[in-house]
């Protein structure tokens, strides 16, 4: 009985902390850098939120294949 008690208390625990980490994840890094691109492309427009996505994933795509290409050019 009390085994299952703690059991269930870190249960809770670690999906609130895995929710902390995705949304800090998302929030930040994918629609965080969305925005920070299109604020510089486009100065004087208000972004919404499936645009910054977009391109937020577009950037972090291309930085990954940059580092990927860097990679295997760099190994032989």
């Amino acid at each position: 009985m009390p085994g299952e008690i703690i059991g269930e208390g870190l249960a809770g625990i670690i999906k609130l902390l895995w929710r902390i980490a995705a949304e800090i994840i998302f929030e930040l890094l994918i629609t965080g850098a969305g925005r920070l691109i299109i604020r510089v492309v486009r100065p004087h427009s208000e972004p919404n939120e499936l645009s910054c996505v977009v391109v937020g994933l577009a950037f972090w795509v291309a930085v990954g294949l940059a580092l990927y290409g860097l990679a295997r050019a760099t190994a032989a």
